[in-house]
């Protein structure tokens, strides 16, 4: 496993605290350009307004990101209030060959991320986030080729689209949720989420709290498909 922080003084504390695990290492970096081996999984713990290319090319076949992608809204010091699911949400990217499945699984308010964000992706954003329909996003595209009529969201060199038709017989099957089945996966995600969430924009859990976030971290794994 490897964990990136950008601060150096937070990335010192966390060498030492996970000193006793020998299959950690902590590096002090970028996490949108800081090198890595090939993931399984890449879990990003900040908000971007778009997938960083080392994070993309980092993954292995059939390893999953975990992307927060937020808006500016509701950051300023005089920002009027924006529910947060105009504000951000987190999406679960997942390789196959060339190709990258993408399925929304939550709303997200969190920092930014440094070093992966743009104007012109966080524009983009805001616009998706207001008109809605993030549930029907199955994938992202790196390029600007896929017809306008697909994509919920188009930024420069990427977009999340909605069901593209088939290019061939070996082109992977996207499936749907039905609405009754969004709602229980939403109503799951929320349950285990929420306290995780909490503890990402600084509130501080008492010490009797802290041990449920060992449990999520299992629960969100088997709800998102991990290995």
């Amino acid at each position: 496993m490897t964990a990136i922080e950008l601060d150096s003084e937070l990335a010192t504390r966390a060498r030492i605290n996970l000193s006793a695990s020998s299959n950690v290492r902590v590096i002090c970096g970028n996490g949108a350009t800081a090198p890595f081996d090939i993931a399984d999984v890449i879990y990003v713990n900040a908000g971007a307004t778009r997938p960083a290319d080392a994070w993309l090319d980092g993954l292995s076949e059939g390893g999953r990101l975990i992307l927060p992608l937020t808006t500016n809204r509701g950051f300023g010091r005089n920002d009027p209030p924006v529910p947060i699911d105009g504000r951000g949400a987190v999406f679960r990217i997942e390789r196959r060959s060339s190709e990258f499945l993408a399925r929304w699984v939550s709303p997200v308010a969190i920092f930014p991320c440094e070093g992966a964000r743009d104007p012109l992706s966080e524009e983009a954003l805001a616009g998706a986030f207001e008109k809605g329909g993030w549930q029907q996003v199955t994938r992202l595209c790196r390029g600007n080729d896929v017809p306008e009529d697909h994509c919920w969201l188009r930024a420069p060199g990427w977009c999340l689209t909605r069901d593209l038709p088939s290019s061939g017989p070996n082109r992977p099957a996207v499936r749907m949720h039905t609405p009754p089945e969004a709602a229980a996966v939403q109503k799951q995600v929320d349950a285990i989420i929420s306290p995780c969430v909490e503890f990402g924009l600084g509130h501080r859990l008492p010490e009797a709290e802290s041990a449920p976030l060992w449990q999520a971290d299992d629960e969100l794994d088997e709800l998102l498909g991990g290995k």
